[in-house]
């Protein structure tokens, strides 16, 4: 926190504004929210030996948020409430620029249990909109669909009647972990070849003088006797096995970097009866920053955003808002999201 403020008072020095203007309508915020979980969820698995059932208890959900915003509305916007929480998430903060030039900043920092998963949020930027160019720094982390990057644009701004053309270049940086896809059935025909894969041993003895029945004590990879029954090994150790083995396989390349040639146009009215906002910003070229993407090819990527407002008469609207992204793309793979949103209003008297 001590690193993002003392960035927002330097950049207001850079500029040779004054701190007190810098911060002027930025809205500080915290909140707490706390509700109830799903039900309880029934999983059944097999020890060994027993099938057997088990209920889960879900904990409760929460979100704690806190941080500052300094965004400027556009007229087709209206402040959905008399207070920020930090769950605002509106299209429009995703637009290439702003309703006013200036600075404009977003610090967003969220701790999350959703379904019994926990995961924090952050999100921190800060844009600079001038006559002839545009200056944004971004960081994201989105822990439910563990997505993070980093962003630098820099870009050249002309004005063409209600257009906007901007092109420059964008730094952009994410670390880059590739999780295995394993078969397991192919590649081990039974439970207990993982468990030898992975160091740990066993002995079998029979149960009784009869020598009709037997079990198996189980050794960890050290040697050590854990147990001395299959049904227990497999209920208390296996799991963590499985686990261990999938982590193995990991592997984390750390932060990648790669410049890019960005190019957009972005458009916006507004009238009392009809409101256009839209961009689309391309990245056709790029050029690898970290030895590892060096030998990646990279297919061009996009963001595309939408926003349509039309008042038909004193009683009907209709409204169209979405968002298409593309973003780190090769032939093998293509990272998208998308969202749209379509309705009608009636306002009956």
């Amino acid at each position: 926190m001590k690193l993002l403020y003392s960035i927002l008072l330097s950049a207001s020095l850079l500029t040779g504004g004054v701190f007190e203007s810098f911060i002027k309508y930025s809205t500080f915020y915290a909140s707490g929210n706390v509700s109830s979980p799903l039900a309880n969820q029934t999983n059944v698995g097999f020890t060994g030996s027993d099938i057997i059932s088990e209920t889960v208890e879900i904990p409760y959900d929460y979100n704690y948020s806190f941080g500052i915003r300094k965004m400027a509305r556009f007229k087709y916007q209206i402040k959905k409430g008399h207070f920020y929480d930090g769950s605002e998430n509106e299209l429009t903060d995703d637009a290439t620029l702003g309703a006013v030039t200036g600075w404009e900043y977003l610090i967003k920092y969220s701790n999350v249990r959703k379904a019994g998963n926990e995961f924090k949020e952050q999100e921190y930027w800060l844009r600079y909109l001038g006559k002839s160019y545009t200056i944004k720094a971004q960081y994201s982390e989105f822990g439910e669909q563990e997505l993070t990057f980093g962003q630098l644009d820099m870009k050249y701004r002309k004005e063409l009647g209600g257009f906007d053309f901007t092109a420059g270049v964008s730094f952009r940086g994410r670390p880059i972990v590739i999780k295995p896809n394993i078969d397991w059935s192919s590649q081990f025909e039974a439970w207990y070849l993982l468990s030898y894969a992975m160091g740990w041993t066993d002995s079998w003895y029979y149960l009784d003088e009869t020598e009709t029945d037997y079990d198996y004590y189980w050794y960890n990879p050290e040697g050590e006797l854990v147990c001395d029954t299959d049904a227990e090994f497999y209920d208390v150790y296996f799991e963590g096995i499985v686990q261990g083995y999938y982590h193995s396989l990991i592997q984390d390349h750390g932060w990648n970097f790669e410049a890019s040639l960005a190019i957009g146009l972005d458009y916006y009215h507004y009238g009392d009866k009809f409101w256009f906002h839209a961009w689309a910003t391309a990245y056709p070229q790029h050029y690898a920053l970290s030895d590892y993407i060096k030998d990646i090819e990279r297919e061009m990527d996009h963001d595309i955003g939408i926003i349509l407002g039309w008042k038909l008469s004193k009683h009907i609207g209709v409204f169209t808002e979405g968002r298409h992204l593309s973003y780190f793309n090769t032939p093998e793979k293509t990272n998208e999201h998308f969202e749209i949103k379509t309705g009608l209003n009636f306002v009956i008297f």
